[in-house]
Parts: structure tokens; C-alpha cells; sequence
């Protein structure tokens, strides 16, 4: 079934159009970063139960689907309530005490964002590209959680999102999750992803 991973970069690149346009040159590249790390925290605090969806233990998702969009609903519902009940009143808390989400911390991007708003635009591009290629990486979390509620493993939904098999394949965290996805779909993500324009 292989996700669309091209719809997905084409997204995030829109939502970074949409950004250009409402927020000003200097206030542009923080905002693309409080996105990541929106994006970012929302799986990070998904993974417990994105785990249980394949555990086979006490605490494992009772919860089964026999159809794929009515699994995305699911992750898709579970997803909003995370981000309601935990990310949208503690983003930004969350991020200046630079809690690691999948190995990413806010400080790693300050100085790049003093100077992608003081004009460097390598800097910008940066900023652009990791939000693109990161988010559209972990978003593939979603559809992997919706295949365990059809019944996959994580082996056989990882080979059905990605189209592409590893070994040794364990996903026990987050980062790991983000580590085998990226090994998979890196080339796709690079070549479906379109650079912007110069900001300044």
C-alpha cells in the first residue's frame, strides 16, 4: 500500500507558503520551528499509546479495524486529543525547557534562527527543509499505528507503509521509529521536496 509520502511533503511545503505569507520575514523562521516541535511533541506524547496498538500484552489496543480509513480516523482522533489536551497549552514551555522530541531540541535552533531573521538565507532554507523533511518522516507514524489496528505487527506495517523492509526492526521508541522510517523514505522525501524561493 506504500503511503503517499509525495502528497505529504507537498503539505508541509504548502504550509510553509501559507506561513511566508502571514507571518513577517523576522518572525517567519521561529514560527516554522514552533511547527516542528508542535508536530514533534504531538508523536512524542502519542508513542505510549501508538505502542499499545501493538503490544500484546495487558495494556494492547482491544481496538481492531478491518478498514484503513476508519483506523486513520482513529489515530487521527487520538492525534487532536493530544494535541488539545497537551500540546496547545504547553508548546512553548515545552520547548524553551528543551524536552527531546526524537532527538530534536529547541536550542539546536536558536542561532539558526537569529540569523535566518537577520537575512541569511541558507539559513532560512535550512529552517524550511528540516521542517518539511522532518515532519513528513514522523508523520508516518499515523498511518504505521493504523495498520497495528488492522491486525499488522510493526514488521508487516512498516513494510506496507514504506514499501521497504530493514532488519533487526524493533521500534521500541520514538527516535527509533524516526531512524528505520528515515532509512526507508529519505531519498523519497529529498526528491519530492521543492526548495521556496529566497525569503529575503
Amino acid at each position: 500500500m506504500a503511503y503517499d509520502l509525495n502528497n505529504t511533503v507537498n503539505r508541509k511545503i504548502q504550509k510553509l507558503h501559507q506561513w511566508r505569507e502571514r507571518y513577517s520575514k523576522s518572525e517567519y523562521p521561529y514560527k516554522v520551528v514552533v511547527n516542528l516541535f508542535y508536530e514533534l511533541y504531538t508523536i512524542h506524547f502519542m508513542w505510549d499509546e501508538i505502542s499499545s496498538i501493538f503490544s500484546k500484552g495487558l495494556f494492547s489496543s482491544p481496538i481492531r479495524y478491518s478498514n484503513f480509513a476508519d483506523a486513520m480516523n482513529h489515530m487521527a482522533n487520538i492525534k487532536r486529543e493530544i494535541q488539545v489536551r497537551e500540546i496547545n497549552p504547553k508548546l512553548i514551555g515545552l520547548m524553551e525547557s528543551n524536552l527531546p522530541a526524537c532527538g530534536q531540541q529547541f536550542e539546536q535552533y536558536k542561532q539558526m534562527i537569529d540569523d535566518a531573521k537577520n537575512g541569511n538565507n541558507g539559513q532560512v532554507e535550512e529552517i524550511e527543509f528540516s521542517y518539511a523533511y522532518i515532519a513528513s518522516v514522523i508523520e508516518l507514524v499515523i498511518p504505521w499505528a493504523a495498520c497495528g489496528l488492522l491486525g499488522m505487527d510493526k514488521h508487516k506495517a512498516f513494510v506496507d507503509v514504506t514499501g521497504g523492509d530493514v532488519g533487526g526492526l524493533s521500534l521500541q521508541s520514538f527516535e527509533e521509529a524516526y531512524k528505520y522510517f528515515n532509512t526507508i523514505v529519505n531519498w523519497q522525501v529529498g526528491e519530492s521536496y521543492k526548495k521556496l524561493p529566497p525569503l529575503w
